[in-house]
């Protein structure tokens, strides 16, 4: 049989773990967390906007440029940017730079100029993209548009100064893959610092070729065509 002494001895304890339990909850702790969601890695594409920039080898083939420039400066440079639905279909604008040196075909009893040639095409395009999950490592995709190739030449000859300059309109065509780079700060969901701007990085190489004769004045071709790498940003 219990006594009082042992009663009254359990009866305080009791009431001393039902203050403490009392004063916890008062404290306001945080309530111990369920498990975490399962993260749907292959969730909807929900990127917008993708911007690229690189360089592009390429070759020209008009007569004119082949005497005059040969060769040289066969690399430029381009950037674009374009509007997503979806992440495959995007419509944007992009503009390329080019600068190309030369010597004039003058005859070789006479002085040759020193040439130089700006070529700045500017252009609306439209781009699919073959993606059928959010973390596909390789993603193939073709785009094309309108040009308006913008040029201006200047040479030098006898101590002074020559330019001319037009315009080209034309079309461009152009293919190849874009290859995820691994960023886990970037690719894995349940960032600690929120959504960032930048969601995806890709290098990107692809064929291209333009057509720069269509219209336009002067009998100058500036189509052309080669290879171009890069990195490509989507956010």
């Amino acid at each position: 049989m219990i006594s009082r002494h042992r009663f009254a001895l359990l009866a305080a304890m009791l009431l001393a773990s039902s203050l403490c339990a009392g004063s916890v909850a008062a404290a306001g702790l945080p309530p111990i967390p369920d498990d975490p969601p399962v993260l749907n890695l292959k969730g909807p594409p929900d990127r917008s906007f993708m911007v690229s920039a690189g360089a592009a080898w390429g070759v020209q083939e008009d007569p004119f440029l082949e005497q005059v420039y040969g060769d040289d400066s066969p690399f430029s440079f381009g950037l674009r940017a374009s509007y997503l639905f979806g992440e495959r279909f995007g419509v944007g604008f992009g503009v390329g730079f080019h600068n190309r040196r030369g010597t004039g075909g003058a005859p070789s009893d006479e002085q040759q100029p020193d040439v130089m040639i700006w070529q700045v095409p500017v252009y609306v395009e439209g781009t699919l993209r073959l993606v059928l999950w959010r973390t596909q490592p390789v993603i193939p995709y073709v785009r094309g548009g309108i040009d308006a190739s913008i040029w201006w030449e200047n040479y030098f000859l006898n101590g002074e100064k020559f330019e001319i300059s037009g315009i080209k309109w034309g079309a461009h065509v152009a293919g190849g893959v874009q290859f995820r780079l691994p960023f886990p700060e970037l690719n894995q969901p349940g960032r600690l610092v929120g959504n960032p701007v930048i969601d995806e990085i890709y290098l990107y190489v692809e064929g291209w070729a333009r057509s720069a004769d269509n219209f336009g004045n002067t009998p100058l071709d500036l189509s052309g065509g080669g290879v171009a790498a890069g990195i490509t940003l989507l956010m």
